[in-house]
């Protein structure tokens, strides 16, 4: 399964939950997550 599939998939069952700790879990990872400068490396680097 492709990225933009998983995405979709996740983002269906969010969209579908009603579970507000969830809701404040996932949004705390995305607002939280530090950005790692090996993940902005290319596949050459």
């Amino acid at each position: 399964m492709d990225l933009q599939s998983e995405k979709l998939i996740v983002l269906q069952q969010i969209i579908n939950s009603n579970d507000e700790s969830l809701i404040r879990d996932i949004k705390s990872l995305i607002t939280t997550r530090d950005f790692d400068w090996f993940d902005g490396l290319n596949s050459n680097q």
